[in-house]
């Protein structure tokens, strides 16, 4: 059943008494399942998730975004989201400022280059560096950058969710003999000493355990794709 269906909703049964069905706790109680499949690979009879994956990030056309002063930028990307786990339902991008976008619905994912999603935002160079200069920047904006003269580098993230509740950077752990699935994480800030913490593994991914973070300034993982190297926006000063 469960290679049929990922969840069940309820369970009824044939009342003689009643003549009718009615609702029952006997039988089988079906939950998506909380662990990732190993490789991101479903066999025929396994009961696993694969979580959706963000691609091709483009700003204006290009991995790398230029903005002299203040002024919008396009963002682009593709959503990969398996067969068995559509529609895609929401997806939000993180813009680095403090400002984010969201979409939900029922959506169709879009893999191919040519029909990517598509969303703006506009930055201001002065907004952004009173932003980097505020007292816990690296806690608020961890993706922003002013330390170079009269420019900002910002890279913006982005999270998808799909029909089966996983997203982007969902994960599963064992403890013990228990595994642990953890969809679509959404408190992926370590605290500690107003910074961002780092986590060594997958079960410190959690942020009520701050017990193994260190004060690195590095994300927790929060549902979002973690930014590709060089994939960022630039904003000068003119």
């Amino acid at each position: 059943m469960q290679e049929i269906f990922a969840k069940s909703y309820g369970a009824w049964g044939w009342s003689n008494a009643t003549n009718s069905y009615q609702a029952t706790t006997t039988g089988a109680s079906l939950t998506t399942p909380a662990t990732v499949c190993a490789g991101n690979v479903r066999g025929a009879t396994d009961t696993c998730a694969i979580p959706p994956t963000v691609s091709n990030i483009s700003f204006d056309g290009a991995p790398v975004g230029t903005i002299r002063t203040r002024g919008f930028i396009n963002l682009t990307f593709n959503s990969n989201v398996d067969k068995d786990q559509i529609p895609l339902k929401e997806y939000v991008v993180d813009w680095g400022d403090g400002e984010k976008t969201t979409v939900d619905g029922n959506m169709i994912p879009r893999s191919g280059s040519d029909k990517p999603h598509s969303a703006s935002h506009s930055y201001d160079y002065y907004d952004l560096l009173n932003k980097y200069n505020s007292a816990n920047h690296s806690y608020d904006y961890p993706m922003l950058d002013c330390s170079k003269a009269d420019q900002c580098t910002i890279a913006p993230r982005i999270k998808l969710q799909d029909n089966w509740g996983w997203c982007t950077e969902g994960y599963s752990y064992t403890s013990g003999t228990t595994t642990i699935g953890v969809p679509c994480p959404n408190t992926g800030k370590c605290a500690v000493n107003n910074y961002i913490a780092s986590c060594t593994h997958d079960t410190e991914k959690n942020s009520s355990d701050v017990s193994g973070c260190a004060t690195s300034g590095v994300l927790c993982s929060d549902g979002f794709s973690e930014p590709v190297s060089g994939n960022s926006i630039t904003v000068y000063k003119e």
